[in-house]
């Protein structure tokens, strides 16, 4: 066999995987992010337990109206309605009117405080370029859900200061 139908075959096979590939990609795209807190389950609940209590959190800095809030990564902008919380669970979920998107928020109790899950799906489109592109992309969504973690986070350590500044005086 002559060296170049070796590379023609060769990049034939890597360029056939790679379409195939493409159709393989799931449609459905998932997130899940997770942060412990040194901080009591009730308390973390509490911050997350509505979508008033969203606005101090929020990743994109907005505001609920009443049971509708807007839900705007650059390319999943759209309306977030809550569906359920199970308060005794301490667990709600949620609906986005883009792209099929739900997701839900569950805050676990750990033996050093608590932990919150915060699970998020979406549809990408049908063809196998968008489907990669979702895929491909899905980490700049994972990283602004992270943002808003760590502002609850930050409010979390700023109501737990207060709360022990208020108990040593």
């Amino acid at each position: 066999m002559s060296k170049h139908l070796k590379i023609v075959g060769g990049l034939g096979f890597i360029v056939g995987s790679f379409i195939l590939g493409l159709f393989i990609l799931p449609q459905k795209v998932e997130l899940v992010r997770l942060r412990e807190y040194p901080i009591p389950v009730e308390q973390v609940w509490a911050e997350v337990d509505s979508l008033e209590d969203w606005d101090s959190w929020d990743p994109w800095g907005h505001k609920a109206e009443q049971s509708v809030r807007p839900f705007a990564s650059e390319e999943h902008k759209g309306e977030l309605q809550l569906t359920s919380v199970d308060q005794e669970g301490r667990r709600l979920t949620y609906k986005v009117d883009a792209k099929s998107a739900e997701g839900d928020i569950f805050v676990e109790k750990i033996p050093d405080g608590a932990r919150v899950f915060w699970h998020h799906s979406y549809m990408s489109e049908f063809g196998p370029f968008s489907r990669m592109n979702h895929w491909l992309r899905r980490g700049r969504l994972a990283l602004e859900f992270d943002k808003g973690l760590e502002n609850l986070d930050a409010l979390l350590e700023n109501k737990s200061s207060s709360i022990k500044e208020a108990e040593t005086k």
